[in-house]
């Protein structure tokens, strides 16, 4: 409904899954700078989340949620 009336709200979240599951656009911070700010698809698939966290994700559309690789060789 606040979409609608054209209101932002800004949240900050360490969830990953709800970050890139409920957000329009969604902002990627290292060493307290943003690296990335998009819709929650893009960071998805860029290397943001790599680089800040050391994880990839992967969305599984049948369940609608995001899992996260995580390169323990890096």
């Amino acid at each position: 409904k606040l979409k609608a009336l054209g209101k932002t709200i800004v949240t900050v979240m360490h969830d990953l899954n709800l970050a890139l599951t409920y957000s329009d656009k969604t902002a990627v911070m290292k060493n307290g700078r943003i690296i990335a700010f998009d819709v929650p698809e893009k960071i998805a698939s860029d290397t943001a989340l790599k680089s800040a966290l050391g994880v990839e994700a992967v969305y599984c559309g049948e369940v609608k949620q995001y899992f996260f690789r995580i390169n323990e060789n890096e």
